[in-house]
């Protein structure tokens, strides 16, 4: 089976709304963005990819990387406001934000998510050959491990992270698993 039949930008979508509306995953992949300065969207790229049993080589993590900077850049600027806006409105005296606004901004981040979501999905299909393994899920680890460019400290942190969601991950596809056979 090819990449082109297992990923669409739908099913990777799909995926990445039911993973990342698990609060406890959110809540890890937002400390690896902040923390670690990772792309929420590349580790749910790796996630979903070893879910169907596919592993992503250091190389080509490091080209969808490059494929995402200024998209990326980009969406990483909206955040920033969205959040600046949203501590703006929380204050007592700040009249000068309404919600309307904040909305919009985190209407715009969420498109832009999607927009890098798409890019990734077209990016991997002109990729060339992924890898599929049957421990694919477990090997995930070296893949996410691969984007992290930061101090020791900073890398078990993250270690750590990636070891939580791929726990969940496993649990989850066990969890399909044992529905299918019902």
């Amino acid at each position: 089976m090819s990449i082109n039949e297992v990923i669409s930008e739908s099913a990777f979508w799909q995926f990445s709304s039911d993973f990342y509306g698990v609060a406890s995953n959110k809540e890890a992949l937002l400390r690896l963005q902040d923390d670690s300065e990772l792309n929420v969207n590349i580790m749910l790229l790796i996630l979903f990819l070893g879910q169907q049993g596919y592993v992503l080589e250091q190389a080509q993590v490091k080209k969808l990387q490059e494929d995402i900077t200024e998209l990326d850049s980009l969406t990483s600027h909206i955040r920033e406001a969205r959040r600046q806006a949203k501590r703006l409105f929380s204050e007592p005296k700040a009249s000068n934000i309404d919600n309307a606004e904040y909305e919009g901004l985190l209407s715009v981040e969420l498109s832009l998510e999607k927009r890098q979501q798409a890019q990734l999905v077209l990016s991997l299909i002109g990729i060339g050959e992924i890898k599929q393994r049957a421990s694919a899920i477990d090997d995930c680890l070296l893949s996410l491990m691969n984007m992290v460019n930061s101090d020791i400290k900073t890398t078990l942190l993250a270690k750590k992270e990636f070891e939580y969601l791929l726990t969940n991950l496993r649990n989850s596809v066990s969890l399909d698993t044992k529905s299918e056979n019902l």
